[in-house]
């Protein structure tokens, strides 16, 4: 019994162990330097919900889906800094999916500012 109690111990400090991929994310937030970078004006992007739908606004555009999102920041010069604004509502996987769009569109800066 204490031989099965030992190797279940081993079992779980090496699988815990071997590789955490959250830590491989660069966090892109306000304050650590990488928007005032770049001397471009950053563009905002602001998620939220708008009668019980997902909502994005992109400057003063207001955008339904991820494709027509991936298009309208696809328009935009990859130097250019997005903050990404969550107002409250959405998911985090539709704060995820807006961020991989902004990359997928080539945007090499972009950075997460919490609402206030």
């Amino acid at each position: 019994m204490l031989d099965a109690t030992f190797l279940l111990l081993a079992y779980f400090l090496v699988t815990a162990a071997v590789d955490r991929p959250e830590e491989r994310l660069a966090a892109g937030l306000l304050g650590s330097g990488r928007i005032e970078a770049a001397n471009l004006e950053p563009v905002r992007l602001e998620i939220g919900l708008a009668d019980g739908r997902l909502r994005y606004l992109l400057g003063a555009r207001s955008i339904a889906d991820r494709a027509e999102l991936r298009e309208r920041l696809g328009t935009l010069d990859p130097a250019t800094p997005l903050r990404v604004v969550v107002r409250s509502g959405p998911s985090v996987s539709a704060v995820t999916a807006a961020i991989q769009c902004a990359r997928d569109a080539g945007l090499r800066t972009v950075a997460y500012e919490p609402a206030p």
